[in-house]
């Protein structure tokens, strides 16, 4: 039987590229062509994939040019995304998130057999005005009635999606990837953090993720000599700058950047607890990830959290800084912070990543099959 090949579109790349889609493509493709007769080609953002990395676990990277402009740079890559699958005839073109989206069409009109991924609903994001939130709309609409087939990474969206365009869109849920045994900690030496003596937060540092709201209630609780970790990268912008200048000179919060790899996971492993106040979410990676390693979480009660099922104690309300304080101060004040191994039971059973990529297999096999 000859190979399937699908094409791949929507994301920045990966391996090591910060983003949910960036890290959901990077644990599902490779399992993909694992476990299928199928050939997978990615095309990447060339002003963000390693550019020594042109094949990653049997995918391929194909970087495409894009623009360094955050409020273009998905639309115009995914549009010369689309015109090169439009050229070179894939069996399945792949569409993730809501603004490349809009070019569902596009790829139908010219033949092209499209599977949409919605990994949330971006237009209620903080930062976009009125235009950008209707552009982010239309291809929403465009995506979800030209798509072949639709997937949403949430229960919550997957109800929504199918109640507002009458159609039916299937639920696969992100996975983690479950990690045995302790990795070298020479990442905490560098940091100047000690063992469970820090509280961790990861999240790309923009309006919705709300790092300001963690902040102001770290500085508010009685912290014991415990620091607070803010990992991840904000790419200029306002609220990035807000964060920094509040952080500034404090040496009870660290802000290292993008971290990757091994020291991640050092850092979720040896943290007292996981916090994480966003107030829009797909299916948040980084909570499934704290659940893997046994962590004590606060996170917002949003829906996308709700949906995880978490003990009621682990939510605080949406930017209510004070209750986050009070929290925090009575959970670092108990000292307790062994593993909580229901959760991490909870993630083997219902938030897998061979779950997921059969579960997509079985979409695209759906589709090829009508060939």
């Amino acid at each position: 039987m000859s190979l399937s090949t699908v094409f791949v579109v929507g994301l920045r790349g990966f391996p090591n590229v910060q983003g949910g889609i960036e890290k959901h493509c990077s644990e599902l493709y490779p399992r993909i062509v694992r476990d299928s007769d199928i050939n997978v080609v990615v095309l990447c953002r060339a002003n963000h994939q390693p550019p020594d990395i042109r094949e990653y676990r049997g995918v391929v990277m194909r970087p495409l040019w894009s623009p360094s402009s955050p409020g273009i740079e998905a639309f115009l890559h995914t549009f010369l995304g689309v015109l090169y699958a439009i050229v070179k005839r894939p069996d399945l073109l792949h569409i993730h998130a809501i603004g490349p989206g809009i070019f569902t069409l596009f790829a139908r009109m010219f033949g092209l057999k499209v599977v949409f991924t919605h990994h949330g609903f971006d237009y209620k994001r903080e930062k976009w005005g009125r235009v950008a939130r209707a552009i982010l709309q239309i291809g929403e609409r465009l995506a979800l009635k030209f798509s072949n087939a639709a997937i949403a990474v949430s229960k919550v969206a997957g109800a929504e999606l199918e109640t507002k365009y009458r159609r039916k869109v299937e639920v696969i849920r992100n996975g983690v990837e479950i990690y045995d045994g302790r990795v070298r900690r020479k990442i905490l030496s560098q940091l100047g953090l000690s063992e469970q003596k820090y509280v961790l937060s990861v999240s790309r540092i923009v309006e919705e993720k709300r790092q300001l709201d963690i902040v102001d209630a770290f500085l508010g609780a009685a912290t014991h000599d415990t620091k607070l970790v803010i990992v991840g990268e904000g790419g200029g912008g306002k609220y990035y700058d807000q964060v920094c200048a509040k952080i500034k000179d404090r040496i009870d919060i660290v802000a290292p950047g993008v971290i990757y790899g091994d020291d991640l996971l050092c850092l979720y492993q040896n943290c007292a607890m996981f916090v994480h106040a966003s107030s829009l979410e797909g299916n948040p990676i980084v909570v499934l990830e704290a659940m893997s390693f046994g962590l004590h979480l606060l996170v917002s009660d949003i829906d996308a959290h709700r949906e995880i099922e978490l003990d009621s104690a682990d939510y605080f309300p949406l930017g209510d800084i004070e209750v986050l304080s009070t929290r925090l101060s009575e959970r670092l004040a108990r000292g307790d912070f062994k593993l909580d191994t229901k959760k991490q039971e909870r993630i083997q059973t219902e938030f897998n990543w061979d779950l997921v990529s059969q579960r997509t297999l079985n979409v695209y096999n759906a589709i090829l099959d009508k060939k």
